[in-house]
């Protein structure tokens, strides 16, 4: 995802093709990448919520943009499945940029008439969300749902193991 960026943009469903495809050959396997691709968008489409997500989004009293590497027609259908009630949306897609590139970070502020400072990027991947938005000066939540140890490397501005215990930090009940 690295060189897919701007005028090199791919979609996320075109890399999982061409990395399925390449895969294929190198093992020399008969199966299909198409039909091989095919099943995974239904799990990009509606995928299952988290347990905490209902209630932090239910009782969370800020506006929430979603910042998304998944296609946007991804992306809408998983909101319109789950029926979360979010319209900000901006994708890889908006933004010819893959996280953690800054692009689709600055976009979003700009779209939303934003500064750095006012902003809590929520993100499960230390590399793309804590580093792509850190990079903006975004301050990053770590989403550690698996008790993962957090590497030397990085130093998010919070860790958390729930959405929910996010809600005391953004002064909801």
């Amino acid at each position: 995802m690295h060189a897919s960026y701007g005028e090199l943009f791919q979609s996320q469903r075109d890399i999982e093709l061409q990395s399925l495809e390449d895969t294929i050959s190198y093992y020399k396997s008969p199966e299909n990448p198409h039909k091989l691709s095919e099943l995974i968008y239904p799990y990009w489409q509606a995928p299952q919520l988290f347990e905490d997500s209902p209630l932090f989004l239910k009782s969370v009293g800020i506006p929430i943009v979603i910042l998304s590497n998944i296609d946007r027609a991804d992306i809408q259908s998983a909101i319109r499945y789950n029926e979360i009630p979010i319209e900000n949306v901006i994708t890889s897609e908006d933004a010819k940029a893959y996280k953690p590139r800054p692009d689709m970070f600055l976009q979003a502020l700009e779209a939303y008439n934003l500064k750095p400072s006012e902003v809590l990027h929520v993100g499960d991947s230390l590399t793309s969300d804590i580093g792509g938005a850190q990079s903006t000066g975004i301050q990053a939540a770590w989403l550690n749902r698996k008790n993962k140890q957090l590497p030397q490397s990085f130093t998010p501005d919070y860790v958390v193991n729930s959405l929910t215990e996010l809600l005391p930090l953004l002064g909801s009940k």
